[in-house]
């Protein structure tokens, strides 16, 4: 894809629920169901979480809730997006992984 100029801006909104949704392209229900204590949830390949319902834990970690994930996106994209010359759009690499962990947008285990 990159060599034919057809692989997204990876701190994208777009290229990001892209990659997820291929990711879980053929994965079947039993795969995509989410179970936390007395709770589950099918997770859709390639949305974002948006409600308090999709609020997760990761370890310590207590993520942005789900009505907020859209702006924090949004926030990287633009954020991440501007990073030019090599030096910068190799710190930025790490940068954006730190930042979408830390946003952690897409439904997960807690």
């Amino acid at each position: 894809m990159h060599l034919s100029g057809d692989l997204g801006d990876p701190t994208s909104i777009e290229f990001i629920l892209w990659l997820h949704k291929e990711f879980y392209n053929d994965a079947t229900d039993s795969m995509l169901t989410i179970k936390n204590n007395n709770r589950s949830i099918l997770m859709e390949p390639g949305i974002f979480r948006s409600t308090a319902e999709h609020n997760v834990v990761v370890g310590r970690h207590q993520p942005p809730s789900g009505q907020h994930v859209e702006a924090f996106m949004r926030y990287f994209e633009n954020r991440y997006n501007q990073a030019t010359g090599k030096s910068r759009q190799i710190m930025a690499i790490a940068s954006a992984h730190h930042r979408l962990a830390y946003i952690h947008p897409l439904p997960a285990m807690e």
